[in-house]
């Protein structure tokens, strides 16, 4: 390749900058032997150039294991390793070790070709990847220096952000491991979903996630299920010493009818009545207790975080419509169970139990939060600012059949709420919208609660920005305290075998096509816009997620 195109190609490359995270640049290791180090050098200029964070190890290797430390650790915290392979390259012992160690960490490898090979033969990992010539090599017409750079950025920017989040998770997943597996380092409520949907949404050619990845996430899992089975222990314990209470009270009022009947004298008989009348006292004391408790967690300004709750999991089903009822056998329940005035958490956990119960457990609901706190939607502080978004999408208009429950489950929560503390105006509905109705009416509420009462400017708000979506925000939005945010949803799931989707009404007629995946909303998507929306945000999804055709039910 002659040097004007060299030029060429540098600037055309340099003119479009890697997309990149908030959070910082993709970041690179250029593995190379040290007779290699002038090329290595001017890579490393080329790639800093174009928008990349890159490290390269310059130091003499000396005796001992502190060089495999340094090295290691430069590896394990970059996104992609380019390997620069040479004649000395692919007979050093050092540079076999470096891939050994890209391998053991699932890092992304691309071979670069500073100079012919002549008969040096690469190690076997390196043989199946596709080099990237960086000189005229013959059998490649055009390759050089310049051409090398435009190609590798190009496969530098495939899969940047899945390739950064295998980063970030690792380095979560070696602190945990490190740091003797405690559970405060471990993921909680929407980021084990996100966990769990990044890694089942590796996309091709991609490297797979590490054993100690899997390890992280499913160790996270296991032990939000545990505090979660902890606290509806705590909660079935609080029922039970209530109906211990309420016993004793009986006895109690049993017993001052009993005396008052046998006892004649004014004094005994006075006497008896007092001491009965202490025990009533003690058992009204507890009540009062779990009471004030109550209203105390209740009248709660601070609270914040997420609670998901989803119909069916992955690999379960769910029915339209409950037998003997207009609404679908998840509504069905929750709606009764909202009604006892219990916590939130305390009314799905019963609800999900109901489902189970009632399927034979063909239907398995699922349940994820990082809220800090209880809500009782009966029993909210009169300052908290406080939304519904509830969406019934029946017919989506391409290929999937009409649903006959989501409006009446639509009509059935919005009735519960508004026996609750919620007014008409704090309430929107929202039949067989678009993708664009949904989003529209998510950002509408969003922009209501970031303005303080009266529309004046309360100091310490969060000015608006942007609403957070995608896999990393633009710019990051505190949500204003003592808000709540409640989205439902009853229609139809979808997963193409790497993401969630609930579907909207669609665009168009006929059947559906790949393309119209553009009109679905990712689960991680909408999680990410509701988590900006409000300090607290409920998201309920009355759907399970098929990777059949959308002429499955649900």
């Amino acid at each position: 390749m002659d040097s004007e195109h060299t030029v060429a190609s540098i600037a055309e490359i340099a003119a479009d900058p890697p997309a990149r995270s908030e959070s910082g640049k993709l970041r690179v290791f250029i593995s190379y032997s040290r007779d290699d180090l002038d090329f290595a050098d001017q890579l490393d200029i080329t790639l800093r150039l174009l928008g990349f964070e890159t490290s390269l190890d310059r130091h003499a290797i000396s005796g001992g294991e502190e060089w495999r430390q340094r090295l290691g650790n430069l590896i394990r915290e970059a996104d992609t390793v380019v390997f620069v392979l040479s004649p000395s390259s692919a007979t050093s012992d050092i540079c076999d070790w470096e891939v050994d160690e890209a391998l053991r960490f699932q890092k992304r490898i691309i071979p670069v070709v500073c100079r012919a090979l002549g008969g040096a033969s690469p190690s076997p990992q390196l043989r199946s990847l596709n080099y990237i010539f960086f000189y005229p090599e013959p059998k490649s017409p055009g390759s050089g220096f310049g051409s090398g750079a435009a190609r590798l950025v190009e496969a530098l920017r495939t899969d940047l952000e899945w390739l950064r989040e295998h980063t970030r998770l690792l380095l979560r997943a070696s602190e945990w491991a490190n740091g003797g597996k405690a559970e405060s380092r471990l993921l909680s409520g929407s980021d084990i979903v996100a966990a769990k949907t990044w890694a089942a949404g590796r996309p091709k050619d991609a490297p797979v996630p590490t054993e100690l990845h899997l390890e992280f996430i499913r160790a996270s899992e296991d032990a939000q299920d545990a505090r979660l089975t902890a606290q509806r222990q705590q909660l079935e314990e609080m029922t039970a010493a209530q109906d211990e209470r309420a016993k004793a009270l009986r006895a109690a009022e049993q017993a001052l009818t009993r005396t008052i009947r046998l006892q004649r004298r004014q004094a005994w008989a006075g006497a008896v009545i007092v001491a009965v009348l202490a025990m009533i006292g003690w058992w009204a004391y507890g009540v009062i207790s779990d009471q004030l408790a109550i209203s105390h967690e209740a009248a709660r300004e601070d609270i914040r975080g997420q609670i998901v709750a989803y119909a069916a999991a992955f690999g379960s089903d769910e029915s339209d419509v409950a037998r003997g009822q207009s609404t679908s056998p998840y509504t069905t329940p929750l709606v009764q169970k909202l009604r006892q005035k219990k916590n939130l958490m305390e009314a799905i956990i019963d609800a999900h139990q109901q489902v189970l119960d009632d399927s034979g457990e063909k239907q398995r609901p699922l349940l994820s939060t990082s809220m800090n706190g209880q809500i009782y939607l009966h029993q909210q502080p009169a300052t908290r600012r406080k939304r519904v978004l509830a969406v019934s999408v029946a017919d989506t208009g391409r290929g999937a059949p009409a649903l006959t429950a989501p409006p009446n489950d639509v009509d059935a929560i919005v009735a519960t709420l508004e026996d609750a503390v919620f007014s008409k105006s704090d309430i929107v509905i929202l039949n067989d919208p678009d993708r664009k109705e949904i989003e529209e009416a998510i950002d509408k509420i969003t922009q209501e609660l970031r303005q303080p009462p009266g529309n004046g400017r309360r100091a310490g708000l969060a000015p608006t920005s942007q609403i957070r979506v995608g896999l990393t925000p633009v710019q990051e939005s505190h949500a204003p305290d003592n808000t709540l945010v409640l989205f439902f949803f009853s229609g139809h799931g979808q997963w193409d075998g790497e993401k969630d989707y609930i579907v909207p009404r669609l665009p168009g007629s006929g059947d559906l096509k790949d393309e119209d995946i553009e009109s679905f909303i990712s689960l991680r998507s909408l999680l990410q816009m509701l988590e900006g929306a409000a300090a607290a945000s409920v998201v309920i999804l009355d759907t399970h997620f098929t990777h059949a055709s959308m002429s499955s039910t649900r």
